[in-house]
């Protein structure tokens, strides 16, 4: 299932199976649809447009303020949503157009629709064409106001149409009203048929138009300044107006049925009068009834006899009895045949001789649970099968026809216990999760008949970890009894979630702490994508040592009292559901051999009445603050490229320096500061590992700014400063930078 969701040109040469339109403002441009396209009835008003696009199935229109169809095919378009409007432009093709509510119809350019059909409910259809849009035939069996500007073949007012107006200003070929209409009509008309109960319909004929043939069963009123060639009718005083027929017909019905079961002028008539009309025109009469060339005024006039001498009737001659012709045999076709529920099937017969006298038959069924015959016409009960047999009255001669009931399905109403709509639902499922394709469907078979269908998915097996809209095809496996003569399809449209992504965002913390301290607590940040949750695992590494913190389980953890001189690694590894695990480095505590209490040889020892033998402890100088940390280096044709490490973890462009001429070396700064009065020293290492711990001293690097010679092999190292804060009378504390490196490419 395609879904539009927000709105834009989706400009997209690609076929779709069943799409949905859920708010305005869609253009669609070049797209086809193998089955149906609905704007849902959530899009409440605003503009949908179709452009070159095309729909084999339904476009179902149950939202939406106006629909714009410029170019493109369409097989059929059904109205739902009162007071909708839809605009055909270009050269759109529409083969089938119903309005089931009230709406606005615009047929514009070179647009063309074959049927339009205005329901019942659709009262108040407005129709126009223009330019050289066309519609070939109307059918209105609701109220409708139509204005036609091209030609049209055929207009019919329903029973229930009562009310509706035509303004044509082109010509058409054939009117049917079987309701009171109102006709402006200013271009010719070829046929005009009035049924019995169209009764007060009025013509007004404007621009000289011409009807060409006028059959009415009811009064009419025909003003203007136009013409009628001919009109048939039943009764001279049902034509009333100021325009009079050139030539009247009269017949007892002069509307009949004619070889296709549309309606036509009655032939039957012959004869002529010639008489006054009711308007006081003079008209020429014709009769179906009258067998005489002469006029005879039955009040006035009787025609003469001549005197002759009286005859004797002859004597009457008696009758010659009738000949009885037996039938001699009956054959009923076809043989065999399948009918299907809801259907039904007339049977054919031929008697021999066919002269016979006695033609006729009695229908049976051997089964009429399954079948019932009616003058020869199978109505089905239920599957199954069922011989109908003809037999004549006369001789008891037979025939027999094998029928077998089957079902056809009507459309699959349940995928997974989910509601299908148009034989398809849609889900959403997380990134490789489980899921199996179900093995039956729900499907409807006649009337409200549903009951499980096995069915074979094309893809056959779901690729959870392929992220978007995949759709998956059912074919049903139809049970002995049914057909799936509309090649009904079950469809999933099953859309896999994007993968969830972790990322962490914390930097490397680094201490260096004195022996029996209590290092600071590590944290690591970190966020993830599709709502998941994030865990949180932790371990260390010292020496050679991997040791994991299984009840560690935050992304904070506090490390204990250090009591071993040495570096120790912590690391965090994050997960989430579906997603790749994250590892992160997050701190360093390196342990000084230095305890962190010391005792003071010149002083009294200072005695704790809970721990006696406890010596004072002395004062740490105040931890160096890092107001700027050294960049990263990257030495490129005499260009240096510099920037942070955080930096470069969050964005894949650096900002470039002024490019250097003959470079060969670059420098490392790092800037800060106490507050204590305490003295800064600094010592810068390197390391071949982006960690700040471990790492060799450089001698001589002793400075806030350490240069580094780059005429070297290319390669990357790292390097990390220490800042040692020393105040009198106070342990000295240090501080580390972030890891930096210097890449020579």
């Amino acid at each position: 299932m395609k879904s539009y969701t927000v709105a834009g040109t989706y400009t997209e040469t690609a076929t779709y199976q069943n799409g949905e339109i859920k708010v305005s403002g869609v253009n669609i441009e070049n797209a086809s649809f193998t089955g149906n396209l609905t704007v849902v009835d959530s899009v409440i008003d605003g503009d949908i447009r179709l452009t070159n696009s095309a729909v084999q199935g339904e476009l179902l229109v149950k939202g939406s303020g106006t629909v714009y169809l410029d170019g493109g095919s369409y097989q059929n378009i059904i109205l739902e949503k009162q007071g909708v409007k839809i605009v055909l432009l270009g050269a759109a093709t529409v083969e089938n157009l119903t309005a089931r509510a009230a709406a606005t119809i615009i047929v514009d350019n070179q647009s063309r629709v074959k049927t339009l059909n205005v329901d019942k409910a659709a009262s108040r259809t407005s129709i126009t064409t223009q330019e050289n849009g066309t519609i070939e035939n109307i059918q209105s069996r609701g109220i409708s106001d139509i204005l036609l500007n091209t030609p049209t073949k055929l207009i019919g007012f329903g029973t229930n149409a009562s009310g509706s107006t035509l303004v044509s200003n082109a010509v058409i070929e054939k009117i049917v009203a079987e309701s009171k209409v109102s006709l402006t009509l200013n271009a010719n008309v070829g046929t005009v048929l009035l049924t019995a109960t169209g009764e007060g319909t009025g013509i007004i004929l404007g621009n000289n138009a011409v009807i060409t043939s006028l059959a009415t069963e009811t009064r009419v009123e025909i003003t203007g300044e136009g013409s009628i060639t001919s009109a048939t009718t039943n009764d001279v005083l049902n034509i009333t107006g100021t325009i009079t027929p050139d030539v009247v017909y009269i017949t007892t019905k002069p509307v009949v049925t004619d070889a296709n079961g549309g309606l036509t002028v009655s032939t039957n008539t012959n004869r002529t009068a010639d008489t006054i009309s009711a308007s006081g025109g003079s008209s020429t009469w014709y009769s179906d009834s009258s067998s005489s060339g002469t006029i005879i005024n039955s009040k006035y006039d009787a025609p003469p006899l001549n005197p002759v001498d009286p005859v004797e009737p002859p004597s009457p001659t008696p009758p010659s009895p009738p000949i009885n012709i037996p039938v001699e045999a009956i054959q009923v076709t076809p043989v065999e045949a399948d009918v299907i529920m809801g259907n039904t099937l007339k049977l054919n017969t031929v008697i021999f001789p066919a002269n016979a006298t006695n033609q006729t038959i009695i229908w049976e069924s051997s089964n009429t649970n399954v079948a019932t015959v009616t003058n020869g016409v199978v109505t089905p009960v239920a599957n199954g099968e069922a011989t109908i047999t003809a037999r004549t009255q006369d001789g008891n001669k037979t025939d027999t026809c094998k029928i077998t009931v089957k079902t056809n399905i009507a459309a699959v109403t349940m995928i997974n216990t989910i509601n299908a709509t148009n034989n398809a639902i849609a889900e959403t499922i997380a990134y490789d999760s489980s899921y199996n394709l179900p093995v039956v469907v729900i499907v409807q078979g006649y009337g409200s008949e549903v009951f499980p269908c096995s069915v074979t998915w094309t893809p056959n097996t779901v690729d959870t970890k392929k992220v978007g809209e995949t759709l998956y095809t059912g074919t049903l496996v139809m049970p002995a009894g049914y057909v799936n003569l509309n090649n009904v399809e079950a469809s999933i449209a099953l859309t896999v979630s994007a993968q969830p992504l972790i990322t962490a965002s914390s930097e490397l913390s680094s201490q260096r702490v004195y022996l029996n301290e209590d290092p600071a607590p590590i944290f690591v940040e970190a966020s993830v994508t599709e709502a998941k949750t994030l865990t949180y695992q932790w371990s260390y590494r010292f020496g050679d040592s991997e040791i994991p913190l299984p009840e560690i389980t935050g992304p904070i953890y506090d490390p204990p009292v250090s009591s071993t001189p040495g570096t120790v690694y912590y690391t965090c590894v994050i997960s989430s559901e579906n997603a790749e695990p994250v590892t992160v480095l997050a701190g360093i505590v390196v342990t000084s051999a230095d305890p962190a209490v010391l005792p003071d040889p010149t002083a009294p020892v200072a005695v704790d009445e809970t721990s006696p033998t406890a010596p004072a402890a002395a004062d740490l100088s105040e931890m160096p603050t890092i107001n700027e940390q050294p960049t990263s280096i990257s030495q490129l044709s005499g260009v240096a490229l510099a920037t942070s490490l955080a930096q470069a973890t969050r964005t894949a462009q650096a900002a470039l320096g002024t490019p250097k001429a003959d470079v060969t070396t670059a420098s490392f700064t790092v800037d800060a500061q106490v507050t204590d009065g305490g003295e800064l020293s600094y010592q810068w290492f390197e390391s071949t590992d982006a960690i700040n711990a471990d790492g060799k001293p450089i001698d001589g690097a002793t400075g806030k700014t350490f240069a580094v010679d780059t005429s070297g092999p290319a390669g990357t190292t790292y390097y990390y400063v220490e800042i040692t804060n020393t105040k009198a009378g106070c342990l000295p504390v240090t501080a580390v930078s972030l890891p930096v490196s210097l890449t020579i490419v």
